[in-house]
C-alpha cells in the first residue's frame, strides 16, 4: 500500500468526524428538504412514460403504487428519512458522497473530473504557447489563494473548505511504479477512446428564446432531446446537472428532461428543473429510500429491482449548462459506455457546445450529434423567427 502509516479504516473515521463539525457560515443557510414521498413516486412514473412501452409502464406503476401504498415500505422508508433529516446536517449529502464518488472504481479523469475548452488562440510559436500556459497556471493559483484567504459569502458559497492533514507520506516500491505505469497505459486508452467535439453556434445565442419569453436552458435542453430523437429515433434518458448548494450541506442532484410533453415539443423542462432546484427533485429522494432500506437491513424495495428503474437511470444524454464570460467551455465524459455528455455555455448571440462520446462504441458519434444539433437548433430558430 501506498499510505502504510494509515490504518485501515482511519481516512473513513476522519471524513466522518469532519462532515459532522458544523461549519461556522451554516447558519443562515437553509436544511435539505425530505420530499414529500407521494410528489416523487408520481414524478418518477411520469419521467418513464416516455421511456416505456405501455405494458412496462403498466407493470411499473402497481410496483410503485404497492411501495408507496399506506402501510407499505415506502411510507416507513419516508418517516426514517425524516427523522434522519432532523438529526443531521443534511440526510443525503454523506451518502451521496459515499455512493457516487467513494464506491467507484473508475478513473477520475473522463468520468469525473471535468476539462476546459478555451477560447482559440493563434500561436507564433511554442514560446508563445508557454506564455500562456504560464498566465494560466498563475490565474489559477491565485484564484486558489483568494478561495483560501478571503472569508466565503455564506449564501453564495455555503461549503467551506475541509481540513487535511499535514502531511502524508509515501513509500513507493518496485509494486506500486508498477502499477503507476499500468495506470498511465490505461489513462492513454481512456482518452484515446473518448470522442471530443467542440463547436461554437453563431446563429444565435440566449438572447433569441428570451424575446419569446422561453427559458435559454429550456429551450437548449429541448434542442438536445430533439436531436437525440433524430439520430436515435428513441426519447434517451437525459439529466441536467443541478446544484443543490443552496441547501446546508447540499451536493447536486439530477433534473430529468423527457417527458410527454417534449415529445409533443411543449418547453415543460423550465418548471421541472425549478421544483429541483426547490430541493424536490426525484432521484436523491429514490437513492436515499434505497439506502434507508439497506441501513435498516431490509431486503432493496422491489421498485428499486424492476426493468424501468434501470432503464430510467441509465443516461443517455448527460448535460450540463456551465455559463461563463469568457469564450470557454467545459468538457466530461459520458456516463454511460453507450451515451453522449454534452456542456453549453450560452452567450448572448452565440453558443458553444461541447459532445463527447466513447470511440469504443458503434451506436454513438460525438460528430453526427454535432451536426444533427446545430441543424436541429437552426430549425428551432425558423419555428421562432419564420422567414415568410
Amino acid at each position: 500500500m501506498i499510505l502504510r502509516n494509515i490504518q485501515p479504516g482511519a481516512y473513513r473515521a476522519w471524513l466522518s468526524r469532519v462532515w459532522r463539525q458544523e461549519p461556522r457560515f451554516f447558519s443562515s443557510v437553509p436544511p435539505q428538504p425530505v420530499p414529500p414521498l407521494v410528489q416523487t413516486l408520481q414524478g418518477y412514473l411520469s419521467t418513464l412514460e416516455p421511456l416505456l412501452p405501455p405494458d412496462e409502464l403498466s407493470h411499473t406503476r402497481r410496483m410503485v403504487h404497492e411501495f408507496g401504498s399506506p402501510g407499505g415500505l415506502g411510507p416507513r422508508l419516508q418517516k426514517s428519512l425524516e427523522k434522519r433529516a432532523r438529526h443531521t446536517k443534511n440526510w443525503i449529502s454523506p451518502w451521496w458522497v459515499q455512493w457516487a464518488y467513494l464506491e467507484s472504481r473508475q478513473p477520475l479523469p473522463v468520468h469525473s473530473n471535468p476539462a476546459i475548452s478555451l477560447p482559440r488562440r493563434d500561436y507564433n510559436g511554442w514560446r508563445s504557447q508557454l506564455v500562456f500556459a504560464s498566465k494560466l497556471i498563475a490565474g489559477v493559483l491565485d484564484f486558489k489563494a483568494k478561495i483560501k484567504t478571503e472569508k466565503p459569502d455564506p449564501k453564495r458559497a455555503p461549503l467551506v473548505p475541509l481540513p487535511m492533514p499535514k502531511k502524508l507520506y509515501f513509500h513507493i516500491d518496485r509494486e506500486i511504479k508498477r502499477d503507476i505505469e499500468h495506470a498511465k497505459q490505461n489513462l492513454d486508452i481512456l482518452i484515446n477512446d473518448l470522442d471530443v467535439n467542440v463547436f461554437n453556434f453563431k446563429k444565435f445565442g440566449k438572447e433569441l428564446p428570451k424575446r419569446h419569453n422561453l427559458s435559454p436552458n429550456s429551450f437548449i435542453q429541448v434542442a438536445l432531446q430533439l436531436a437525440y430523437y433524430r439520430v436515435h429515433d428513441e426519447v434517451g434518458p437525459a439529466c441536467d446537472i443541478a446544484s443543490q448548494r443552496m441547501f446546508r450541506g447540499g451536493r447536486t442532484e439530477y433534473i430529468r428532461s423527457p417527458s410527454t410533453q417534449t415529445l409533443k415539443f411543449i418547453l415543460a423542462f423550465g418548471d421541472r428543473s425549478v421544483t429541483v432546484l426547490e430541493g424536490r427533485g426525484v432521484d436523491l429522494h429514490l437513492l436515499g429510500l434505497k439506502l434507508q432500506a439497506i441501513e435498516e437491513g431490509l431486503s432493496i424495495p422491489k421498485v428499486y429491482m424492476d426493468t424501468a428503474y434501470g432503464v430510467a437511470t441509465h443516461w443517455k444524454l448527460r448535460t450540463g449548462q456551465v455559463p461563463a464570460n469568457t469564450d470557454s467551455v467545459m468538457c466530461f465524459g459520458p456516463l454511460v459506455p453507450d451515451g453522449y455528455a454534452i456542456c453549453y455555455n450560452p452567450q448572448a448571440d452565440h453558443v458553444h457546445f461541447s459532445i463527447t462520446a466513447f470511440n469504443c462504441c458503434e451506436e454513438t458519434n460525438a460528430e453526427t450529434l454535432a451536426l444533427t444539433l446545430k441543424d436541429t437548433l437552426c430549425q428551432l430558430q425558423e419555428l421562432l423567427q419564420p422567414t415568410v
